[in-house]
C-alpha cells in the first residue's frame, strides 16, 4: 500500500491485505460521507497504529513495559508533525475498543507529559498540514471529550483565518486555541 495509485483499481493479482484495505477504505468514505477514497487510503496506510505494528514486528520490543515501548516508538517517528503530541491526537480519533482504548490512554498520557510549547508546535503543524477531510474524519468519532474541545477550537479557528487570509500565519490563532483548553494543554498552561 505504498503507492496510492496502484489502489485506483483492483487488479485480479491484488492481495487479500490489498483488498481489505481497499474495503476499509471505501467504509470509511461510505460511513463519514466527507473524504475521497484518496484521502481514505493514505488514512489507513499511513496511521500510527499501522506504523507501530510494522515497528514493533521489527524491533521486536519488551511486552512488559509498554509505556516505555511506546515512548520509544514515537521517538524514532519524531519529524514534521509527528511529535508525542500529534501520535497522541492522530490516534485518538480511532474507536475506544479493547487494546486501542489501552493504546489511547497512553497516548494520552505522553501527550500530557509534554511541554507546553511542543504541545503548541505539534497541534500547529498537525493543524496545518492536516487535509480538511481527515480532520473532519477525525472530528466524527473522537474517544476523549477534551480531544472534541481540542479539535473543535483548532478547526474553527483555523478555518477562520484561511478563510479570511489565504496564506496566513495560523501560529498565533492555534497558541490562542490551546490556551483556552485548561487541563488538556497541560499545567503549566495557566502560568503563560
Amino acid at each position: 500500500m505504498n503507492n496510492l495509485h496502484n489502489f485506483k483499481v483492483l487488479h485480479e493479482k491484488s492481495s487479500v491485505e490489498d483488498i481489505r484495505t481497499w474495503i476499509d477504505a471505501w467504509e470509511l468514505c461510505r460511513k463519514m460521507d466527507i473524504c475521497t477514497i484518496s484521502d481514505a487510503l493514505a488514512y489507513l496506510d499511513d496511521s500510527v497504529l499501522v506504523r507501530y505494528g510494522k515497528w514493533l514486528v521489527d524491533t521486536n520490543p519488551d511486552e512488559d513495559n509498554t509505556f516505555e515501548t511506546l515512548n520509544t516508538f514515537l521517538q524514532s517517528q519524531m519529524g514534521p508533525g509527528m511529535t508525542e503530541t500529534g501520535a497522541a491526537l492522530e490516534l485518538m480519533s480511532f474507536p475506544a475498543t479493547g487494546d486501542i482504548r489501552h493504546f489511547n490512554d497512553t497516548f494520552l498520557r505522553l501527550a500530557q507529559q509534554a511541554a507546553v510549547d511542543k504541545l503548541q508546535f505539534a497541534v500547529g503543524l498537525y493543524a496545518k498540514r492536516m487535509p480538511l477531510t481527515l480532520c473532519k474524519l477525525i472530528m466524527a468519532c473522537p474517544t476523549q471529550p477534551s480531544l472534541r474541545k481540542a479539535m473543535d477550537l483548532v478547526r474553527i479557528r483555523v478555518e477562520t483565518v484561511q478563510a479570511m487570509h489565504r496564506n496566513a500565519d495560523l501560529t498565533p490563532i492555534i497558541t490562542a486555541a490551546l490556551k483556552d483548553l485548561g487541563p488538556f494543554a497541560g499545567p503549566q498552561t495557566a502560568k503563560q
